[in-house]
């Protein structure tokens, strides 16, 4: 393989594992959001919080 492809790969290898860090910190976000939302609504204490 020529340099340049090495320098390809390796970028595109750094990308996809930084989208995959983000998009797995999104979905921890999102469970625990809906972990509290559930909690209140447990207690009754929700009236109009929902995920868009």
């Amino acid at each position: 393989m020529e340099e340049k492809e090495v320098r390809l790969y390796k970028y595109m290898a750094n990308r996809l594992l930084t989208f995959l860090i983000k998009w797995v910190q999104t979905q921890k976000a999102l469970d625990q959001f809906e972990k509290c939302r559930r909690e209140l609504e447990e207690k009754g204490l929700t009236r109009q919080i929902s995920v868009r």
